[in-house]
Parts: C-alpha cells; sequence; structure tokens
C-alpha cells in the first residue's frame, strides 16, 4: 500500500470507537469495560442489557441524529438464546443505515445449531466467549484491530 492510499484509508476511519454492547451479565460488562478500554483509543462503549434497550437505543440514536454505533457486540443468551435472535433479527431488517452496522456475536456456547442460527440472522462474526481475563483482553485486541484497522464500514453521515 502506497504511502498516499494509507493516508486515505485514515482520513476515512472514524475518530472513535463507537460500541453497543447488548450484554446482561454485569460481571461481563465489568471485563468488557476493561479490555475495550486497553484495546480502543477513545472508545465510546454504551451498554443496554436486553433487547428492548438495545432497539430503543438504536431509534433514539436516528431520531435524535447521534451517531449511530459502528459495531454491535451482542450476548446471544439474553438471558435465552431466542432473545439474542430475535434482537438479531430485528436489527438486521431495520432500514439501511441501522441493518448495515456489523453484529458480532459473543456467547459462552459452542454449540454448532447457536453458530449457524446467529449466521443465518445476520452476525457478521461469532466469537465465544473468552473463559479469562487475558483472554479477553486478547480477543478485544483483535475485535479493535480488525473492525477499526482492517475492515471498511459503510459510509455513512450516521456512522461519522
Amino acid at each position: 500500500m502506497s504511502h498516499s492510499e494509507t493516508a486515505n484509508t485514515a482520513a476515512n476511519k472514524p475518530k472513535k470507537a463507537r460500541i453497543l454492547i447488548i450484554e446482561d451479565n454485569p460481571d461481563h460488562w465489568t471485563i468488557i469495560q476493561n479490555a475495550i478500554s486497553e484495546s480502543f483509543d477513545s472508545p465510546v462503549a454504551v451498554r443496554v442489557s436486553s433487547a428492548e434497550e438495545a432497539l430503543e437505543y438504536l431509534q433514539d440514536a436516528q431520531d435524535m441524529g447521534t451517531p449511530l454505533p459502528q459495531v454491535i457486540l451482542l450476548d446471544l443468551y439474553l438471558p435465552a438464546r431466542h432473545q439474542g435472535w430475535q434482537v438479531l433479527g430485528t436489527i438486521k431488517s431495520q432500514p439501511a443505515p441501522v441493518s448495515l452496522i456489523p453484529v458480532v456475536v459473543l456467547s459462552h456456547s459452542t454449540d454448532p445449531a447457536d453458530i449457524i442460527e446467529s449466521y443465518d440472522r445476520g452476525a457478521s462474526s461469532y466469537l465465544t466467549k473468552p473463559s479469562d481475563l487475558k483472554a479477553w483482553q486478547i480477543c478485544f485486541q483483535t475485535l479493535s484491530e480488525y473492525w477499526w484497522d482492517a475492515v471498511r464500514l459503510p459510509e455513512s453521515r450516521s456512522f461519522q
């Protein structure tokens, strides 16, 4: 990649990471907060603890003209998996720009049926929740590098 291509790519990157975390477990939220703060530069991480709160947050952001998250991290079991799949399906059935937001499913489940169903409903990625703090930090460093350094997200005023 030439210097001008690198500069152009950097210029198109959002300055702050805006992440919506849909997580009902307060202990996991604490770990996620720590991992995000260590892995992202000036992150704006918002946590909601239910499908209803997540959908309300996204609707409010659109209604008020505030920036949407660039990535959504979704705990599949909220506390039951059908709730996670329901919110995923609802997000992906919304008109753009909401439907364009990548949704990364986080779950302790390694059940192939959960993984397949998550992708069938529009998940961008499926990650198994790490089992220790160091693994959480590595996971979020990788997320940061992938979603903010490697990929191009859709260009939209709502994401800027």
